[in-house]
C-alpha cells in the first residue's frame, strides 16, 4: 500500500487547495487513496493482471495484454486545466496507430495519452479536442525502448499544453485561447481509450491526476523521487496560508523539504516528532513544492504561500 497524504485545512486560512483528486497506485487492484473514487476491472479477458514494479515489488503494478482496461468515475476529470502522472513500461510499441494508457471523453471528443506511431506522430503523447477545433497534440518524436520503464507527465495550463518524460520537458503546445472539450457523454479508462478502442500493451503504475497545471519543479521532483510506501496518513495545513504550516502523522526521522518554483531548496529538516511546523512568513508568495522523504516511500504536494 503506497502512503497517502491528505490535505486538511484549518479554519484559519482560506479553504485547501486540492490539486491532487485521485491517485490510483495500481497495486493489483483499481482502488483509489485520495477520493475513493474506484475504479472497475475490465471483466473475463479485458481484467488486466497484478505485475511487478519497477522496485521488484510483486503486486506493485498492473500488465495490461492489449485488451484490458479500468474504468474509473469520470467525476471531477473534465477541467480545463490539468496533469496526469504514470509510471509506464511498453510491452509492444503499436505498429501502426495509437494505444492509450488513460483517457477522459466520449470517444469523439476526448483527452488521450499514450503511445502513437501513424501520421500525427510518434511516441508518447497526449491529444485531446478544444473548443476553437481540434485536437491539439503534443509527441514525444520517437518510440519508447520496449520492457522499459518510463515516467511520463502531461501538464494543461490555460497558456501551454506539456509533455514531460523521466523528469524532462519533451515538448510545449501553445494553448492560449482554448479549453478542452470532453464530449457530451464522457466516460473514463485506464488502459483504454474507451471500450476496446486503443488497449494498451504494458505496465501502468501509480496514476496520478491534478486539477490544475503542476509547475515544472513538482515534475522533476516526483521524477526523481522513489515511489512511497507506508501506513500512516500524512495531514498538512493550513494551505494555503502565509505563515505557520503544521505537519502530523510523520515518522521520527523523515526528511522535510521545501522546493520554490526553480526547484530549489529554501527550507528543510529532519522530524524528531510525529508533527512538525514550518515557518513560511518570510518566503514569497507562490508555489512551492513540499517533500516529505523517508528511507521507504516520498511523499509530494504542492504548498501555496499566501
Amino acid at each position: 500500500m503506497k502512503r497517502l497524504l491528505l490535505l486538511v485545512c484549518i479554519p484559519i486560512c482560506t479553504a485547501a487547495v486540492l490539486g491532487q483528486i485521485r491517485i490510483y497506485p495500481l497495486d493489483g487492484n483499481a482502488v483509489e487513496i485520495v477520493s475513493g473514487l474506484d475504479g472497475t476491472l475490465g471483466t473475463g479477458t479485458a481484467e488486466p493482471v497484478n505485475a511487478t514494479d519497477r522496485f521488484g515489488n510483486t503486486f506493485g503494478a498492473m500488465y495490461f495484454d492489449g485488451d484490458d482496461q479500468i474504468e474509473i468515475p469520470v467525476i471531477g476529470l473534465t477541467t480545463n486545466e490539468f496533469s496526469v502522472s504514470a509510471w509506464l513500461l511498453v510491452s509492444v510499441n503499436p505498429a501502426s496507430l495509437q494505444m492509450d494508457y488513460y483517457a477522459v471523453g466520449d470517444n469523439v471528443q476526448d483527452q488521450a495519452y499514450g503511445v502513437a506511431n501513424d501520421g500525427f506522430g510518434q511516441g508518447f503523447f497526449q491529444a485531446g479536442y478544444v473548443d476553437v477545433g481540434g485536437p491539439m497534440r503534443v509527441f514525444a518524436g520517437a518510440l519508447p525502448t520496449e520492457n522499459i520503464w518510463y515516467h511520463v507527465v502531461v501538464t494543461r495550463s490555460l497558456t501551454d499544453l506539456k509533455l514531460f518524460v523521466n523528469g524532462s520537458l519533451v515538448t510545449t503546445t501553445d494553448a492560449t485561447g482554448t479549453l478542452p472539450v470532453y464530449g457530451v457523454t464522457p466516460l473514463a479508462f485506464i488502459g483504454n481509450r474507451n471500450v476496446n478502442q486503443r488497449p494498451w500493451n504494458g505496465m501502468i503504475d501509480d496514476l496520478r491526476i491534478w486539477d490544475e497545471a503542476i509547475p515544472d519543479s513538482m515534475v522533476q521532483v516526483i521524477n526523481a523521487v522513489p515511489e512511497g510506501v507506508g501506513s500512516n496518513p500524512i495531514i498538512l495545513g493550513p494551505n494555503p496560508c502565509s505563515s505557520l504550516v503544521q505537519l502530523s502523522g510523520l515518522e521520527i526521522g523523515d526528511r522535510v523539504t521545501l522546493h520554490n518554483s526553480l526547484g530549489m531548496e529554501v527550507l528543510a529538516t529532519n522530524t524528531a516528532n510525529a508533527t512538525l511546523q514550518l515557518d513560511i512568513s518570510d518566503l514569497s508568495k507562490g508555489a512551492y513544492v513540499l517533500v516529505i522523504r523517508s528511507q521507504d516511500r516520498v511523499q509530494v504536494i504542492q504548498l501555496i504561500k499566501q
